[in-house]
């Protein structure tokens, strides 16, 4: 490991932290109520790689002859490139493309990953730190993606996206609080959106006739469609949830 950079980031949303949150991650209230604007982070690493030479300006552009790599897409397609959207952030071209660790970890040994921690499992590595925290996260995808490379992982890039902020792209209507997980609630007047940046697409204009993909619950992950099956008014009905963190949001 070279060098390192790490920065807090204050949520915007959600400022205090659930116990959920802070067991996953090791993260305190302390720390985020201490953290930075995700401009402010996202100027800081800048500067930290224009440090390194890692970035050079010429004229209006920004230059880089390197690439990132992470595990998965999630990251950059659905957390960073949704929240900047989402808070009209100009999103750097080195966010735009990167290698998917994930989908080459499938086709160098032909079986399916098990994250990064059963991956290094299966690979005789043993994590260090702790899980969910980022930057120990990036440590051990790194020492992961280092034992690809040498067992003949030839790098390239898999993966990219759009630049999350443009003028004929406008940001996303604010994001409000769920509903706690409680099939019993009376049906809300409206649809409910997601506390996360996810925003769902819309497939027909017709309210009556609209296609949503399953929003990201408070652990980060897809939540999945159920119908409510106790007795009362809102049997039959369908909805968004997860027993993790006990999401729930209406179909």
């Amino acid at each position: 490991m070279r060098n390192e950079t790490k920065t807090k980031v204050k949520p915007e949303i959600n400022p205090v932290l659930s116990d959920f949150c802070k067991n996953l991650t090791g993260i305190t209230q302390e720390q985020v109520d201490n953290g930075v604007h995700l401009s402010e982070a996202l100027k800081k690493f800048d500067a930290w790689l224009a440090q390194r030479r890692l970035r050079r300006s010429e004229g209006d552009s920004c230059v880089f002859d390197w690439e990132l790599a992470t595990w998965s897409d999630w990251d950059m397609t659905t957390c960073l490139a949704h929240q900047c959207r989402w808070m009209e952030l100009p999103l750097p071209g080195y966010f735009t493309r990167w290698i998917d660790i994930k989908k080459s970890y499938r086709v160098l040994y032909e079986r399916s990953p098990r994250g990064v921690k059963g991956s290094m499992e299966d690979m005789g590595l043993t994590w260090e730190g702790n899980e969910h925290s980022g930057i120990d996260d990036a440590k051990n995808t790194a020492r992961l993606a280092h034992r690809m490379l040498q067992d003949g992982w030839i790098l390239s890039l898999s993966e990219r996206c759009k630049p999350a902020s443009s003028a004929s792209s406008p940001p996303p209507p604010p994001i409000e609080r769920h509903h706690r997980f409680d099939v019993s609630a009376p049906v809300p007047s409206s649809r409910q959106k997601s506390t996360t940046s996810h925003i769902p697409k819309v497939i027909k204009s017709d309210p009556r006739s609209v296609a949503v993909t399953a929003p990201l619950c408070g652990c980060g992950k897809r939540s999945k469609k159920m119908t409510v099956r106790t007795p009362g008014k809102n049997l039959g009905r369908a909805y968004f949830g997860c027993t993790m963190c006990r999401f729930f949001q209406w179909y």
